[in-house]
């Protein structure tokens, strides 16, 4: 029984690991599908030169890998915006963007957001300011996967003040609830060894004292 026992708890604390390890979600993003676009910026005010000011979007590709573990959340930098050199602002802009997922099956994430900025260009020692805001109408989306999983993304908004001409649009991602998976051959191995060896372990045990008494 001394030599079955701990073996058939190493089995069974192992399929317990495997169990536990699962519980985590594996986020890969498809830039091809996502995107970040901007309108309306053709009504801007601006001088030195009268054509700058102009606002533009990239996405921060390549996005990298997300696991996130069941009520964890992580941050993605999702989209650069870049102010052209000038002295200016625009009262209006619209900012239309959608992240695309290859896993996990759900998505994507879209919405439209309006904002205002201004800009100063570098003078003298002064460096170049930015400034404004952009506020997402649909800023959180809630996602359930074909499994039964649930998670929230949440589109940032940008409010503030920088020394420079950029600023970065994030998302955040949180898993709410990962449904229980079906587990893997190799685990419910292990759990059926682990059962056997307890199970031997406690036959031997009657049929050692059976001898003991005898």
């Amino acid at each position: 029984m001394k030599k079955f026992l701990p073996a058939a708890l190493t089995a069974l604390a192992l399929f317990a690991a495997s169990t536990a390890h699962a519980a985590t979600m594996l986020f890969q993003f498809d830039p091809a599908h996502s995107s970040v676009t901007i309108s309306g910026n053709g009504n801007r005010t601006c001088v030195l030169p009268s054509n700058g000011c102009a606002l533009s979007a990239n996405l921060m590709t390549p996005f990298s890998d997300m696991t996130i573990a069941e009520g964890a959340s992580q941050t993605l930098d999702f989209a650069n915006f870049h102010i052209s050199p000038g002295f200016g602002f625009d009262n209006y802009v619209q900012v239309d963007a959608t992240l695309a997922f290859l896993t996990p099956d759900a998505g994507p994430a879209s919405t439209t957001g309006q904002g205002s900025y201004f800009h100063t260009s570098g003078f003298l020692w002064f460096p170049p300011t930015s400034g404004g805001s952009l506020t997402w109408a649909a800023p959180v989306q809630h996602f359930t996967t074909p499994d039964g999983s649930e998670f929230t993304v949440t589109f940032n908004d940008i409010n503030g003040l920088t020394f420079g001409s950029d600023a970065i649009a994030t998302i955040g991602i949180a898993v709410n609830s990962i449904a229980a998976g079906v587990p893997e051959p190799g685990t419910w191995a292990m759990m059926i060894v682990g059962l056997g060896l307890m199970g031997a372990a406690l036959r031997r045990r009657p049929l050692a004292g059976a001898v003991s008494a005898a």
